[in-house]
């Protein structure tokens, strides 16, 4: 990594850690790299998206999605095609593929996420889908007859099935924290 700058540097251990599903890795990467105010901004159409506001939100969504066993963007399919540098900007074009709940054929998908930094630490990213239209059209949520445990939910967040704690937590973690 000779030759790299400090933001690319953790733009490269951000990106190494979420598909190798790595919960500390993606804990340390967040303490080190974002600044406590950071910003996540992703696409709005998105059953998840929005604007999600602070690192402790921020980090509570990406180690939900790590722990989710059949979440809607699977992590470990994350590649990153390229990498484009300008003084406090980067942008990553990556691919992934996408599952919607109560499906087993993902999507292929791809995202630009435009990450910005103040003194090293990133302050906002920004996720932007190339297909959202895609995501939508292949979600479809259970009927109550296929609601076939008590107390588990139908999830938009990440995707898969969560208990109604898990979803409740977030509910009431993340989401006030929407704008």
């Amino acid at each position: 990594m000779t030759g790299r700058s400090r933001n690319r540097r953790i733009v490269e251990a951000f990106y190494a850690a979420i598909p190798a599903r790595d919960s500390a890795g993606v804990s340390a990467v967040l303490a080190d790299g974002f600044a406590p105010d950071a910003v996540m901004r992703v696409s709005d159409s998105l059953p998840y998206g929005g604007v999600h506001r602070g690192r402790d939100v921020i980090e509570r969504m990406l180690l939900t999605l790590l722990r989710t066993a059949t979440p809607m963007v699977l992590p470990e399919s994350i590649r990153v095609l390229r990498v484009a540098e300008d003084g406090d900007q980067i942008a990553v074009e990556v691919q992934f593929d996408w599952l919607a709940p109560g499906t087993s054929d993902p999507i292929a998908m791809s995202a630009t996420e435009w990450l910005t930094f103040r003194d090293h630490r990133v302050v906002e990213l920004k996720v932007g889908y190339w297909d959202t239209a895609a995501c939508l059209a292949a979600i479809r949520l259970p009927t109550a007859t296929e609601q076939t445990r008590p107390g588990v939910l139908s999830s938009p967040l990440l995707g898969g099935c969560l208990t109604a704690g898990t979803t409740q937590t977030y509910i009431e973690t993340a989401r006030p924290n929407i704008r």
